[in-house]
C-alpha cells in the first residue's frame, strides 16, 4: 500500500526492497520468440549452405570427371578412326556444368577431309554425353610454330592431357 511517503520513482521503490534491478531487462515473449526464430534461421542457413556446398562440390567433381573421360574417349577415337594426328588436349572449365576441350592436331592433317570426320566424332560424343547438368565443347586447333602454350593457359585451359606414354618426369 502506497503512502504519502511513497517513492517518487520505480527505482526508489526497488531500492527499498530486497530486490535489485537486473542488468538486462527481461525480454518480452515476442522478443524471445524473435530471438529464437532468428537464431534458428541462422543455424538453418549455416546447415543449408554447408549442405549446398557439399552438393556443388560433388556435382563439380562428377562433371570434371565426366569432362576428362569424355575428352579421353574423343582422343582415343580420333587417333584410331582418323589420321588427324591428335597431339595435345587442354581442358577449360567454364562453370560447374560447362567444360571445353581444345584438341591440337597436326597442321597437315587439319587441312584434310579427316578434319570433318574428327568433327563428326566430336559431335557424336558431345550429343551422347550432353544433359541438363553437363555439357562439353570441343574445339580443334592446328598445331603451328606460333602456338604458345602460355597463351592457351591464359585463355583458361589450365589442364593438359598427358597420357602415360607422353608423361615427362619432373626429376
Amino acid at each position: 500500500m502506497l503512502t504519502e511517503q511513497s517513492p517518487s520513482t520505480i527505482i526508489d521503490f526497488f531500492s527499498k526492497t530486497k530486490w535489485e534491478e537486473t542488468k538486462k531487462p527481461i525480454p518480452s515473449y515476442e522478443t524471445l520468440l524473435n530471438e529464437v526464430w532468428t537464431e534458428g534461421v541462422k543455424t538453418g542457413m549455416r546447415i543449408a549452405v554447408k549442405t549446398q556446398k557439399a552438393t556443388l562440390v560433388k556435382k563439380f567433381q562428377e562433371n570434371f570427371l565426366g569432362a576428362t573421360n569424355t575428352s579421353e574417349l574423343l582422343y582415343s577415337r580420333l587417333n584410331k578412326e582418323t589420321n588427324l594426328g591428335c597431339n595435345k588436349m587442354f581442358l577449360k572449365i567454364h562453370n560447374i556444368k560447362i567444360f571445353e576441350t581444345l584438341i591440337v592436331v597436326s597442321f597437315d592433317s587439319y587441312l584434310t577431309p579427316n578434319r570433318q570426320k574428327g568433327y563428326e566424332i566430336a559431335r557424336q560424343i558431345k550429343n551422347e554425353t550432353k544433359n541438363k547438368n553437363f555439357s562439353i565443347i570441343f574445339t580443334f586447333l592446328p598445331e603451328t610454330k606460333s602456338l604458345n602454350i602460355k597463351s592457351v593457359s591464359g585463355d583458361g585451359f589450365f589442364f593438359k592431357y598427358a597420357p602415360k606414354s607422353q608423361k615427362v618426369s619432373t626429376r
